[in-house]
């Protein structure tokens, strides 16, 4: 035992966590130990004064969003910026796609693959970044001051579908099927455990009485008075008009009892397992509504800062060297015919 004890250091165990749960986890467990500190809730973009860079030159290795952002205030304050970048087009993971768009990978596998888009005109896919939640407010402060205008992003509706080989057939459902019938179930299988006194050593009398008017509410079950949607025996699911009828509604149909009741069997909601494949996504807080997105794709941020400082830009200047001198940084980078080219800054 204390051989293996010598055998964890902090870096070790530090590794493993990376590679059992990825940067995320890594950063979390480093935070955790006191080795980040944690950065202050933002409260607006750094205030650098005007002329602080007089006379001063910078390198920007990338033309992504954070190269184009330093650029962006570093420029403002009188710095004097050069971006280089690998790529023959600015934005980095930020990549919209379309109509003609050529995308390379490359992979062990496959080797290099190559594809052409074909969408029609006016279409386009978000490859990278889709979304801008509310809490993203760093970038949401420069598509106001960029001028780029927002849209609401609709991930998820009720009519959305999803679909799973092993149940239903491989028929689609709708989500309000799948989401509340399995609420529908959840809230019968606890009240049977709950009238059956398996828990009476978690609740009191109270409790229970409680806890099953909120299971009658949470699932849509039937009570002693019918308070359901759809006709039901007590503390039973036989279907909800949340999860929506076996036809769709007419223009004067507006009573549930209209139609006939829509419930998927719980037996072809446990196998197709939609929980395992992020059919709770919507429920985290970073997908929550609400949502917005650049009008045209999110590529319009990148077009953004190119109108401010696109002449700043390099394209196809793969970074080969870097060195520190007493004086500032020299750079070595292949140039788009192949060239080497050396350039320095502050």
């Amino acid at each position: 035992m204390s051989e293996l004890n010598r055998g964890w250091t902090r870096r070790h165990f530090l590794q493993m966590v990376g590679l059992a749960g990825g940067s995320a986890a890594l950063y979390d467990t480093m935070t955790a130990l006191g080795l980040i500190n944690m950065p202050d809730a933002w409260a607006g973009p750094p205030r650098l004064p005007r002329g602080l860079g007089a006379g001063k030159t910078v390198l920007i290795l990338g033309a992504g969003i954070g190269g184009l952002t330093a650029a962006y205030e570093l420029t403002r304050a009188g710095f004097q910026c050069k971006i280089l970048e690998a790529q023959n087009r600015a934005g980095g993971r930020s990549l919209t796609v379309r109509r003609g768009t050529i995308l390379t990978e490359q992979s062990l596998e496959h080797g290099v693959t190559q594809q052409q888009c074909q969408f029609d005109d006016g279409l386009y896919w978000n490859a990278g970044p889709g979304r801008l939640p509310h809490h993203h407010r760093r970038v949401l402060h420069y598509c106001q001051e960029l001028g780029v205008a927002l849209e609401v992003h609709i991930m998820e509706t009720a009519a959305n579908l999803f679909q799973s080989d092993r149940a239903f057939g491989g028929m689609p459902q709708t989500n309000r099927s799948i989401a509340n019938d399995t609420r529908g179930y959840i809230a019968e299988l606890l009240a049977k455990s709950i009238h059956k006194h398996a828990l009476d050593e978690e609740l009191n009398e109270g409790d229970r009485d409680n806890l099953l008017s909120l299971l009658r509410v949470f699932g849509d079950l039937g009570d002693a008075q019918g308070a359901a949607s759809y006709p039901c025996d007590p503390f039973t699911y036989c279907g909800s008009e949340r999860s929506g009828c076996k036809t769709p509604y007419t223009i004067t149909q507006t009573l549930f009892k209209d139609c006939e009741a829509s419930k998927l069997g719980l037996g072809a909601l446990l196998d197709a397992r939609f929980w395992k494949h992020r059919f709770y996504q919507s429920v985290e807080q970073r997908w929550q509504p609400m949502l917005f997105q650049p009008v045209g794709g999110m590529d319009q941020i990148v077009q953004g800062f190119l109108r401010q400082i696109g002449r700043l830009i390099t394209y196809q200047s793969v970074v080969l060297q870097i060195q520190l001198l007493e004086d500032g940084v020299e750079v070595t980078y292949r140039g788009p015919r192949g060239r080497t080219f050396r350039t320095r800054a502050d």
